[in-house]
Parts: C-alpha cells; sequence; structure tokens
C-alpha cells in the first residue's frame, strides 16, 4: 500500500497527461493544435526553442481558448488512445 508523506495510505490518486507518457500522443499539444491551431503554431515553437517560458506560452495559449470549449475539450482528451502498459504499470 502506497503511503503519503504523512504516513497515511493514500485515499487517491491523480494522474495528469500531457506529453504522451499515459497516452499515446501528447494530449496537450494535440488539444492546442485543435483548440488553438494559429497560435500553437506561432507559440509552440518558441517554447521548444526556449525564446519564451513555458508559464508565459501556456497562459497565451490557455487564455486564447474561449470557456465554453471546455466540453469539447473533454471529450477531446477522453478519445485518446492510452499506450501499452499503462494497466500493467498502475498494477505495479
Amino acid at each position: 500500500m502506497a503511503l503519503s508523506a504523512d504516513g497515511k495510505p493514500w485515499q487517491r490518486v491523480v494522474f495528469c497527461d500531457f506529453d504522451g507518457t499515459i497516452t499515446v500522443v501528447e494530449t496537450f499539444v494535440g488539444m492546442l493544435q485543435v483548440f488553438a491551431p494559429k497560435l500553437s503554431q506561432q507559440i509552440v515553437p518558441q517554447l521548444y526553442e526556449r525564446k519564451l517560458t513555458l508559464r508565459q506560452g501556456v497562459r497565451l495559449l490557455l487564455e486564447s481558448i474561449p470557456s465554453r470549449c471546455y466540453p469539447q475539450i473533454i471529450e477531446y482528451c477522453a478519445d485518446q488512445a492510452i499506450r501499452p502498459g499503462l494497466p500493467e504499470l498502475l498494477d505495479f
């Protein structure tokens, strides 16, 4: 049984995946390409080139997506294929 820092058993574990660790594709970048295609074409290369900080770039990108798109973003993420081996990793 996994224990938290205070020695108590974990009640819940949340896995967040933005880089293709859990899903087959990079979920965050893919979502940006769908919901902010023009801006992501400009901003993502600047992030990789370190011309913008991650904080600056992600803020610009996320602020450009209207909150009304949230249900579609959740649907997009739910449809991503899970990387083979994840169930075994979770069992481990």
